[in-house]
């Protein structure tokens, strides 16, 4: 007895159901765009000439970034974006499965318009799947041939199958590239703000002016991740100021500057609440020509000033800078530096408050000393009856205070005492 040999269909069938689970399998592997176009492509084995993916804009969903294409059987990478309203039936592709168009001219549902747009562009046949997730779309395959084409019905049906499996797979990439940018992005904050609090509880503990803000540079080049700092201190009078740190040393440290005719402070000044930030200073208008020439020929391409104010009186200004073109001041640099800022005028406000009492104390303790050696001078002064005991006493004390090796007092004579 022969055993019956499978039909024609039925051996289709099955070669069908293996190349799907081929794709399938292409498709939960991979989560290239390029791999898994290449996958479907192959799957419906239809012989379209330029086939692409696209998935849409996390902002805005009317914009397509096209990620791969197929054309002429070459596969490669892209990065371009098309308005979703560019394909076939825009306004209801979401709800439709998969839209096939085997012949441009003869196709019941796309309206005469957009036939016309596709005969222009060279397109006789077109296979359209979009990707859709909690309905709603996320991406969409789009395949096109110049001249009519029919793909196989059984495979159309598969179709749709792999490209929600697609969906799946880069809305699932999507979940974990969010996921991982917000770890990312607490993790940045918390590096951060332990690196200001290191700074700003540093910055408590200083008594001396240099070397709080040498400590306040150094890690705010760190933290901000900029190339360069400096503070600039105003000097009484307000029309000079003194450059009293920076980090990297480029040698500006104790240079003084003009306070008056200073281009950037004169802009921060206008808002001294706020820090001035200028990112291409070869090229910021708001600046004079010579201003900008001369941050081109030193490599300054980055600027920002942020002024050091003490109730409400500007006493300095923080500055940063950057080397490098490709640069910018990240959110997070002008936050931190707004923040250290404020943290310096404190402190430098606390140490010239401690330095004043200080000061004020030695005065006091001086004179105490001065008027206790004045009461103990004269005490003695009471027991002593002749001239040289005085005087004596006078200097032996007077050089005890003052810590002189010798002492010596003259004396007058009047002429009339004279000796003839």
């Amino acid at each position: 007895m022969l055993n019956p040999q499978p039909s024609v269909t039925e051996s289709e069938s099955v070669a069908v159901l293996q190349q799907q689970y081929q794709a399938s399998s292409t498709i939960f592997g991979s989560h290239d765009p390029g791999e898994i176009l290449e996958a479907l492509v192959n799957f419906l084995a239809a012989g379209f000439a330029y086939a692409e993916l696209g998935l849409v804009d996390a902002d805005d969903p009317n914009v397509i970034h096209v990620l791969a294409q197929i054309e002429g059987g070459s596969l490669k990478a892209t990065d371009f974006s098309r308005q979703v309203s560019e394909y076939p039936a825009s306004d209801a592709i979401a709800a439709i499965e998969v839209l096939a168009i085997p012949d441009v001219e003869t196709d019941q549902f796309l309206e005469t318009e957009e036939k016309q747009q596709l005969i222009n562009q060279g397109t006789r046949a077109a296979i359209l799947a979009p990707l859709v997730t909690g309905q709603q779309m996320i991406g969409l395959i789009s395949l096109t041939n110049p001249l009519p084409l029919e793909a196989a019905p059984a495979r159309l049906r598969s179709l749709r199958n792999l490209v929600d499996q697609a969906a799946i797979v880069f809305e699932n990439k999507r979940l974990l590239d969010a996921a991982r940018a917000s770890a990312d992005r607490l993790e940045a904050q918390v590096q951060l703000l332990q690196m200001l609090n290191g700074v700003t509880t540093g910055l408590a503990r200083f008594s001396n002016q240099r070397e709080l803000l040498d400590f306040a540079t150094e890690n705010l080049t760190r933290a901000a991740e900029i190339d360069h700092a400096g503070v600039v201190l105003i000097e009484p009078g307000g029309e000079t100021g003194i450059v009293i740190s920076e980090y990297p040393d480029t040698g500006t440290v104790s240079a003084r500057l003009n306070m008056t005719d200073n281009p950037l402070f004169t802009l921060a000044m206008k808002t001294p609440d706020q820090p001035l930030v200028i990112d291409d200073v070869t090229h910021a208008e708001i600046l004079p020509p010579d201003t900008r020439d001369l941050f081109a020929r030193i490599g300054i391409y980055g600027v920002m000033i942020v002024p050091l104010v003490v109730f409400g009186e500007v006493i300095g200004s923080l500055g940063l800078d950057l080397y490098s073109a490709d640069k910018r001041f990240s959110k997070q640099a002008v936050e931190t530096a707004s923040l250290v800022a404020a943290q310096i005028a404190v402190s430098l406000q606390n140490i010239r408050l401690y330095s004043d009492a200080q000061a004020r104390a030695e005065q006091l303790q001086k004179i105490a000393r001065n008027e206790a050696l004045l009461n103990t001078i004269v005490s003695r002064y009471q027991t002593i009856s002749t001239i040289d005991g005085l005087l004596n006493l006078t200097v032996r004390e007077l050089g005890q205070a003052l810590n002189a090796r010798r002492g010596r007092v003259r004396l007058q004579v009047a002429e009339s005492e004279a000796t003839p």
